[in-house]
Order: C-alpha cells, then structure tokens, then sequence
C-alpha cells in the first residue's frame, strides 16, 4: 500500500485531497469537521474538543477517552480549507484553518435563536436564518413586539426589580430585542440588532429619562450590539446602559417607570429602508 502512495498522491487533485482529509476530520459525535486540538480514544478513533466533555467512552468502540492528541492529523488541517458551518443553510465559503472562525461568527447565512428565548415566561428553542425571524416572532410572539416609527415612550406601571423586561422592537426595517432590568445595585438596559456581529456600528440607541417637571434628565447613548454577543458579555463591556438603581429612582413616580427609546442608523451608513432616522 504504501508503494502505491506516491502514485495515488500524483493522480489525486488538490480537491480530491482536501475531500479526502475533510472526510477524516469529521467528527463521529456532531458530525462537524474537528479543528484542533484532537483527541484520541485507546483504540486510535478521534474525536472534536467540544463533544469530548459530553461523552464518557468513544462513541465507536466504547473504549476510554485519552487526554493524547492526533498531532498528525491536527497538521493536515492547516492542508485544508474548512467548509462553513452554516452550508445546509446556503454559505458556498471554504477557508483555511486560520479564517473560518472569524467568517463563521459573521456569516450572513448564520441560524439565529428566537430573540426572546432567554425572556420570563417564554422557553422558546426556535433556531432559523435571520430571514425567518421576523415571520417566526409575528407567528408565535406578537404580543411582545413594538412598532418603532420614531422615538418610543415607554411606561411600566409597577416597575418590578425581581422582573427582566424582554421585547422585540421593529424599526428601521430590521428587528431589534429590548432588555431592562436590575442587577445588584445597577440598573441596565440594552438594545440589541438582530444580525451578524460585524453590524454592530451600524444602530445606535438613545434612552431618556426625564422629571415630570421637565428639570432633570438623563441620557445615554450606545450601539446596539448584535444578538450574537451574550447579555452578560454586552453588560461586562459597559457597552449598554447603566445606572445606579438610586439614579433611577430618582424619576419614578408610585412606583412607575417611563422612559424614552429612540433607534437610529449610523449616520454615512447606507439604509435598505432609505429611511431618514440618523444620527
């Protein structure tokens, strides 16, 4: 077999190789193709790094899993250019080792959660292309969903500080998740877009608070970073609102809390809506 190799190496096309070790890189558990590093079981089968934790013996022979690494293999994937994860959903990409990650976390044709799966109240595990999610929150959520046409003014009668107030906002022709809330001693709000997280200075938002007699106000403004992006990563980056809770007691009345939300687009940003809403 192995006099044979250099024969089969000088007739197999670029293409035929790289299938050939993408076909030896997909992993036996999630059925992705496996990046380093590389595991071994004690019969030599291999397996990715991110089913390694969730498995107790090799899904093959059910022998033990080792800490020991396919240094081989681990070598022909810098050989080869990875499709992208997001191919059953239209993404033709092939990339090198070193560039798929990044395209991965910006592909267009990325599945996105429902944006209101982590929201009281609502377990919900939808998962489609950013296409979809408009239709699929029209179908299963409506009652959650506010008309932006300019700028929002928002009362909650009874302002709940055990509570997080979750919605889904839609302006400028996109769609936008609205999260507020207190946490220990602060008080956060954040408006997240629905899209891939290269977007992320493309909206910005601007929430208001304001005295009844108009004397006092606080504003702040922040880019709405993509869904993508965790809450509690977006709130450790400071890149939302955040107020001490004291501060916004201060514009409560019995208990209540108004507030105003305007969405932007960038200015210099070209809109698909045309729209006029810049700033």
């Amino acid at each position: 077999m192995a006099a044979n190799m250099p024969m089969l190496l000088e007739n197999s096309t670029e293409d035929d190789l790289s299938d050939s070790i993408l076909a030896e890189l997909v992993c036996p558990v999630c059925t992705e193709y496996m990046i380093p590093p590389i595991t071994l079981c004690e019969s030599g089968h291999n397996i990715c790094s991110s089913c390694k934790p969730k498995m107790k013996e090799c899904p093959y022979c059910r022998r033990s899993l080792l800490s020991a690494r396919n240094l081989a293999l681990e070598r022909l994937t810098k050989k080869v250019k990875y499709p992208c994860c997001n191919r059953k959903t239209g993404c033709e990409e092939s990339l090198p080792l070193d560039q798929i990650a990044r395209h991965q976390s910006l592909c267009l044709h990325g599945l996105y959660d429902c944006p209101l799966a982590q929201a009281p109240g609502n377990s919900c595990f939808w998962q489609g292309p950013r296409s979809e999610v408009r239709k699929h929150v029209d179908m299963n959520h409506k009652n959650r969903v506010t008309e932006a046409v300019s700028r929002l003014s928002v009362y909650t009668r009874v302002f709940d500080i055990e509570y997080k107030y979750c919605r889904v906002i839609y302006a400028l022709g996109e769609v936008f998740y609205q999260q507020f809330n207190v946490k220990g001693e602060n008080f956060y709000f954040l408006v997240q877009h629905v899209g891939p997280v290269n977007a992320d200075d493309r909206y910005k938002y601007e929430f208001t608070l304001e005295s009844s007699d108009g004397n006092e106000r606080v504003q702040v403004s922040q880019y709405a970073q993509s869904v993508k992006i965790s809450n509690d990563d977006i709130r450790e980056s400071g890149k939302c609102v955040r107020l001490h809770y004291e501060v916004v007691k201060n514009f409560m009345e019995e208990g209540g809390l108004k507030f105003e939300l305007e969405i932007c687009q960038v200015r210099g940003v070209p809109s698909d809506e045309g729209s006029d809403n810049v700033c």
